[in-house]
Formats: C-alpha cells, structure tokens, sequence
C-alpha cells in the first residue's frame, strides 16, 4: 500500500486528488492506498478513529450487484423501467445477429435517430450517436460486439443535467456541455480543434479539459452539416461533439434542479440502491445512471468541491 497523502498529484485523476484535499482538511488519519489500473482503493482511518474502506467515488456501503446492475445498461434500463421513471425507448439487439437489421429497422422506423451502445462500457467509449440508417446502424452494432442495446436519440436542443444523490439524497446538479472550440477569426473549425487539443487539454479526468477525439468530432459535424473549413468569428463558440462527457472534451456547470426531478434521481438512487449515484437526465427522461460518478467538478467556482464535500460527509456517517 502507499501513503495516499503523498502519492504525487499527476498520478491522481482529479476526483482523487480534490478528495485527498478535503480528508486533509478534516483531520483523516493513515490514509493508505491500493493504486491499479482497475480502481484506487482508500483504507483510512476517520477523526472518530473508526477505520473504513471506499473509493474516492464508491464507499464500502455499495453492493457489488448493485455496481454490476448500473454497469449493465440493460438490466439497469430494464429496473428502472419496472419503478415506473421515464427513459428513452430501448430495445436489446438479439444474439442472433442476423435479426439486427429487422430490429433496427423496426425502431428507426419510429425514431428519426437513434443511438447504439454496448451492453457495458462507461465514459461514452463504443457508442454511436446520430444513426439515421440502418445500414449505419448494423455498423455501429457490430462495432460494439456481441451485447448490444439500440435507443431512441432524444431530439431537440436540451443540455443533459447529471443529478448527483449522496447517501439516497440529492446533493446537486450540473449540466454537462458538450465540447466546444472558440472563434479567432483565422482558423478553421478543425485547425481549431487541433490547436485547443495542444495548448488547453490534457488527459481525460486528469485535466479541466480533457482531450476532443479529432475524428468523432469532424464526423459529428459532417452529420449536422457544419462546414469543418468555416473559420469562426472572434468569440464564436462552436460545438463539436455530440455526447457531453468530461473525459470527451465537455465542460460542467452547476445548475438548479427542480423538485419533480430531484424526487426522480433519488427514486433512481433507491431503486438501484446506490447510495451515491449520478443519474443523467435530458429533458424529463432519465438516459443512464452511474454507480462511481466523478464527484470532483471541474467548473471553476465554489461548486467544484461541492459533491466531494458531501462524501465525506456522507462517510463520516457510516
């Protein structure tokens, strides 16, 4: 094990890092870490002297079905759907892979776009979004292998909300916007993605701004028929990718949340018992849940630190 108080900050995703400043802040005690490539597992001692085990997104309280049925889009979907909260229509492809086109056919058929997805996966990898054809469709499935799950893509111009619960409670919303590039009346869309990649992003969840994948971002504009030889305005912000995660570019931003999807997040938080849960909203429609959200945000105020607060809070209590 080794001392998480000085393990070096740039072996340390951002959530780590924020959390060790917050358990120093409290008077945390022998805080050891196990460091791999599948988790950062925390063994610390509290200032009541109980000792305790969690993850700097997971605490000890988590059952491990509970994590496999989150991580499981389908089996998580499929939960929720019997709780009665909304979500987009979702079918699971068949294992037989010689009826995928009959079945994606059939739900484009009702849905202008849709999305397609893995089974499992995490962070937006393997997923296809703005899929028109069926064609496009089997592609894009056969992509992501053997699971596969296809659903309606939500239209319209909505930003995706992340409602964070902390202990089966809301602790706070943040909107998740997608990446972006800004004007400077010289350059293309593209010479501008690339000069954002070197000079402003670093790794994902390692930096404010993690990296924008050059070749998902000059297909999303191509689909949305943006012309990537424009050179924007001075100041113009342009949008670049269609799915909003931090790892892929995008940005966060405190929000209010009104009452009627707080109840929302925390029924999901119960149903899947999760006692810390970020659940992804568009619209009124509930799109994903995560059982190791990154309770560190990046927006450059006071709500940055304002999950990680509330973990340890909630850690406190156990």
């Amino acid at each position: 094990m080794e001392d998480f108080f000085a393990i070096p900050e740039e072996k340390l995703k951002y959530t780590a890092r924020a959390l060790r400043k917050e358990l120093i802040a409290r008077g945390w005690t022998d805080v050891k870490a196990v460091c791999s490539k599948m988790a950062l597992l925390l063994f610390a001692t509290r200032p009541d002297g109980k000792k305790i085990r969690f993850s700097p997104c997971t605490p000890y309280a988590t059952s491990k079905f509970a994590t496999i049925i989150a991580d499981d889009k389908l089996a998580s979907y499929t939960l929720l759907k019997e709780a009665g909260i909304n979500q987009p229509e979702t079918i699971r492809l068949n294992l037989d892979k010689t009826k995928w086109r009959e079945e994606l056919a059939e739900l484009l058929a009702k849905h202008e776009r849709i999305v397609v997805k893995p089974v499992g996966g995490a962070h937006g990898r393997s997923v296809t979004v703005n899929i028109e054809s069926v064609d496009e469709a089997l592609e894009a499935a056969f992509a992501c292998g053997d699971d596969v799950i296809a659903q309606e893509q939500l239209e319209g111009d909505e930003i995706e909300v992340r409602a964070i619960c902390i202990g089966y409670k809301f602790s706070g919303a943040y909107k998740r916007i997608p990446a972006a590039v800004e004007g400077d009346g010289e350059h293309t869309i593209l010479e501008l993605i690339d000069i954002e990649n070197r000079e402003k992003r670093g790794e994902a969840y390692g930096e404010k701004l993690a990296q924008i994948n050059y070749d998902a971002a000059k297909d999303y504009l191509e689909k949305n028929h943006i012309d990537t030889a424009r050179v924007p305005a001075v100041g113009e912000k342009v949008r670049v990718m269609k799915i909003c995660n931090s790892g892929a570019g995008g940005t966060m931003e405190y929000t209010e949340l009104d009452p009627e999807r707080i109840a929302i997040a925390e029924k999901a938080a119960k149903t899947a018992d999760l006692p810390v849960v970020g659940v992804d909203f568009y619209g009124d429609k509930v799109i994903e849940i995560n059982a190791g959200p990154s309770l560190y945000h990046p927006t450059g105020d006071k709500w940055a630190m304002h999950s990680i607060e509330a973990y340890v809070d909630y850690l406190e209590q156990l």
